[in-house]
């Protein structure tokens, strides 16, 4: 009887770390980190600008951390330089680097006689603040000449876990301090930090804390200090691409549902939601993105900053999008031509050929 027990539990754990392998391998190549298969070739590996060989046509590699057209470290004259700074939305492993919106505003504006190259500096999982670090680190390498933030749910997420979980009571204004500050917060022991970054774990988490979050009682909105903090980080990115010599461009956040869908959301876009979040309603989610698009048009007007209405492009048009937050092809498509109209109509890249902006009014 004991050794059937025995017998039970090894077949249980091969099964286990046979679709741990697995779903490590897929992971890695989608980018994330792997406690198997070590850190995929990212931003967070800091290129160094170096010459690179002419066969490979998009990043990251180890000398050009971004997932858009490899190009040169060194600059040509005339080329006016992008620099996306985003995260997943922008990243999109799941779909090929040519068709994710940064590649296709570079091939579109080019298309229309810009000189142009833009380097899609976004990773899954970076806050505006990471996006601040990354550009102050590699902006004296890479020189960029306009920086578009198109951020929201990241930032969002990470203020309902301050704001509205009980157990993270501490204030976020600590985390605001200085974003130079390296000082981190006590870990966990190992065996708890090494289950946790499995990608089985992350995944029945995520389900079960969706599941959860349908039998509790959430909060409709985020406290106003919350905001608070939104706008310290906006106005954080505008000063830091400024001390740069970088044009900061600011971007509405779009989603596949809005208000008027509540009550008709599908079920897998909320379990989407729910995977990562415990704490606020679906009410809550159009509500915080409401006010976080507001709060760009306000910081876009004080600061005197080109904003780019991305959601203003998707109305009614869940059919672009993948899931709550990420496109669809044709999604990135429509990003694409609204970015590039957004920077003709701000004078930051010229319209040199009438018909061809045609072609980037949205479809």
């Amino acid at each position: 009887m004991f050794q059937n027990r025995l017998w039970l539990f090894f077949w249980i754990a091969l099964f286990l770390s046979t679709v741990e392998v697995g779903m490590e391998y897929r992971a890695h190549l989608r980018g994330w980190s792997s406690p198997l298969f070590g850190k995929a070739n990212s931003l967070g590996e800091r290129g160094s600008g170096a010459a690179l060989p002419a066969a490979r046509v998009y990043g990251p590699t180890a000398d050009f951390p971004f997932r858009s057209r490899i190009v040169d470290a060194e600059k040509g004259e005339r080329i006016t330089r992008i620099w996306i700074a985003s995260a997943s939305y922008a990243q999109d492993d799941y779909q090929p680097p040519a068709k994710i919106f940064p590649v296709r505003l570079e091939e579109r504006l080019t298309a229309s006689g810009a000189s142009v190259q833009v380097l899609n500096a976004s990773q899954a999982g970076w806050g505006i603040r990471t996006n601040i670090d990354m550009l102050r680190d590699m902006a004296p390498i890479w020189r960029p000449d306009i920086a578009i933030l198109y951020q929201g749910s990241a930032d969002i997420g990470q203020l309902i876990s301050a704001y509205l979980a009980a157990e993270e009571t501490q204030s976020i204004e600590n985390d605001e301090r200085d974003l130079n500050d390296d000082a981190t917060p006590a870990q966990p022991n190992w065996t708890v930090r090494f289950v946790e970054s499995t990608t089985v774990y992350s995944i029945l988490k995520g389900y079960v804390s969706a599941w959860i979050a349908t039998t509790r009682v959430l909060s409709d909105e985020l406290p106003p200090e919350a905001f608070d903090v939104l706008e310290k980080r906006i106005a954080a990115f505008i000063v830091a691409c400024r001390a740069a010599g970088v044009i900061p461009v600011l971007s509405t956040f779009a989603t596949s549902h809005h208000r008027k869908d509540l009550g008709n959301f599908p079920s897998d876009v909320t379990t989407m939601i729910f995977k990562y979040n415990l704490h606020l309603s679906l009410l809550g989610w159009v509500d915080t993105v409401e006010k976080f698009n507001r709060l760009m048009f306000r910081m876009a007007q004080e600061y005197d900053v080109p904003l780019v209405d991305v959601d203003a492009a998707f109305p009614d048009d869940a059919q672009l999008f993948r899931d709550y937050i990420h496109f669809s092809p044709e999604g990135h498509e429509r990003v694409a031509s609204t970015v590039a109209q957004g920077l003709r109509e701000a004078a930051l890249i010229p319209s040199s050929d009438p018909l061809s902006e045609k072609g980037d009014q949205i479809e």
